[in-house]
């Protein structure tokens, strides 16, 4: 294209600062290089406040500085987060503090662990919504099935103690490692998941790891598959 340019057609290509300092550098000859930053201090409030009103709804600057602290300042993860706000809130007119703090206040800083928890409780829409945010964030899918092996594996072993006739909740949480606030919480899991159902869980995590593996497609379908497998 460059050698022999169409006058209709303009080519386009985006790329980070030290990227086009290696690989593009030759290209440069051809074309004009523009430097566009990301929104900072009052245009990031301003695209925040314009992305709002895009689904109808207007924003104060309090609910926009909360929403920028929990999400941080890159443009696609304010997006992701306001749509996720908006659609939720869809009949009010206006967002204050209060609907970012109760959407965004939950999902803003989430990690694996949180994942992998919310996986156990059941919470369907949480996990998935976690999921993909993961991803997006760069997250590994062997990682993160990974904390999910971790995770239904001491649930395992809690019931296998459990049968072999060790009641004590001190001495299992000794056994298993566990500080006493965490073993607490798969102890009000392990009610929602019997062995079988956890024999089950392993199962499919080794059937998804092997998907993964084996084809080049976007992870997001088999991880996605996975949690509906279980939690339907």
């Amino acid at each position: 294209y460059c050698q022999q340019p169409v006058p209709e057609i303009f080519l386009v290509l985006v790329a980070s600062q030290s990227r086009l300092a290696s690989k593009l550098q030759p290209l440069t000859q051809f074309c004009v290089p523009v430097a566009v930053h990301s929104p900072r201090g009052a245009e990031l409030v301003a695209f925040v406040r314009e992305e709002f009103r895009r689904y109808g709804k207007e924003v104060d600057d309090a609910a926009i500085h909360m929403l920028i602290h929990y999400v941080g300042d890159h443009t696609h993860d304010l997006q992701m987060e306001i749509a996720q706000i908006c659609n939720y809130f869809q009949d009010n007119p206006s967002i204050r503090v209060q609907e970012v703090e109760q959407i965004a206040g939950i999902y803003g800083h989430h990690s694996v662990f949180d994942f992998a928890r919310w996986v156990a409780e059941g919470q369907k829409e949480k996990a998935l919504f976690a999921l993909r945010t993961l991803l997006e964030k760069g997250e590994k899918p062997q990682t993160i099935l990974y904390f999910l092996l971790r995770h239904f594996t001491i649930l395992w072993k809690m019931h296998g103690w459990r049968m072999s006739g060790v009641r004590d909740d001190h001495e299992i949480q000794k056994k298993l490692n566990l500080y006493r606030s965490h073993y607490e919480e798969y102890k009000k899991q392990l009610s929602k998941w019997p062995r079988h159902k956890i024999h089950r869980v392993l199962q499919l995590l080794r059937q998804t790891d092997e998907q993964l593996r084996g084809r080049r497609v976007s992870p997001d379908l088999f991880l996605d598959l996975f949690i509906l497998q279980i939690l339907n």
